[in-house]
């Protein structure tokens, strides 16, 4: 298995980032750490570690393989990081379609022991979850979908026996959408997703939004996209990189110790947000930070 690290030249091992640990989605059975979008380059001219994975797409045993090797990963990140100059304690979890669900549901079973076979004494735990155009629910409850999702997630993701709408399957599922977990996670949520996406309904991102304002005590913060069709954040375009640098913005402002203070400190001074914007781009042009890559091989485990 590999991973991808990104870091500015100007980061060294020991600095202690914030990392932002991104899952790539395409349905639990496609895609690569590659599908990551403008967010990675972005987080990086902010000095974050951004950390993208792959997992087994095929795997014989079907899913939860895909979410147990992102656990593993994890694992393996707050072992290293530091080494690249991240805080291990510092850990954000990203991702979209598919990996949005296996974001979500990383911070919502940290520690469980059943998800962590071989290193159930592990700390697993994550200070936040961005989710981009997300499944969050795997059952389909209010039907947005017709149950194509409950119906390939059980036949062609899970491979397991037996109709979707068994009741063992149906407990398999509940267990699995974030949506049903939400009294299990007490960090900060942020959720985007388009309101003309096909693929997975905004209906259940609404739902999953309002029962965790309802029933969990962490704030979450929703951005509904007008226009916005399935997984657009990842193609370039106007309206991708607005998004783009309102999560990093969400970012910096939750989890970048640095910059939220000197913010704090640039306006007991009077200077306007804007000023202290381009303030920071134009020291980092003169620093002459550039993205820098490190791909890390076989980093888990054996198949």
């Amino acid at each position: 298995m590999e991973l991808d690290i990104y870091r500015p030249n100007s980061v060294q091992g020991g600095d202690d980032r914030p990392v932002l640990f991104y899952i790539h989605g395409f349905g639990w059975t496609h895609g690569s750490k590659s599908l990551i979008g403008p967010l990675a380059t972005e987080m990086v001219t902010h000095d974050w570690i951004v950390v993208s994975i792959n997992y087994r797409l095929g795997a014989k045993a079907g899913y939860p393989t895909q979410f147990l090797d992102c656990k593993r990963a994890l694992r393996w990140v707050k072992d290293e990081i530091r080494v690249f100059g991240g805080n291990p304690d510092n850990i954000v979890v990203a991702g979209d379609e598919a990996g949005g669900q296996m974001a979500s549901l990383l911070a919502m079973t940290a520690n469980v022991k059943e998800y962590q076979p071989g290193f159930e004494e592990v700390d697993t735990s994550v200070q936040g979850v961005v989710a981009l155009s997300p499944i969050l629910d795997l059952t389909d409850v209010e039907n947005h979908s017709q149950h194509e999702v409950r119906g390939r997630f059980v036949k062609e993701v899970a491979k397991r026996e037996g109709s979707p709408e068994s009741v063992e399957n149906l407990k398999f599922l509940t267990e699995h959408s974030p949506r049903f977990r939400i009294k299990s996670t007490g960090v900060p949520f942020m959720v985007v997703h388009g309101d003309l996406d096909i693929l997975v309904p905004v209906q259940n991102t609404r739902s999953f939004v309002k029962e965790f304002k309802n029933k969990c005590s962490a704030p979450i913060t929703y951005l509904e996209v007008p226009g916005g069709h399935h997984c657009f954040h990842l193609i370039s375009s106007p309206r991708s990189w607005y998004v783009t640098i309102t999560v990093a913005q969400w970012l910096n402002f939750r989890f970048a110790d640095d910059s939220t203070a000197g913010l704090t400190k640039a306006s007991s001074q009077g200077i306007e947000y804007e000023d202290f914007k381009e303030k920071q781009r134009q020291l980092r042009r003169q620093q002459g930070r550039k993205l820098q890559v490190h791909e890390i091989v076989e980093w888990g485990w054996k198949t």
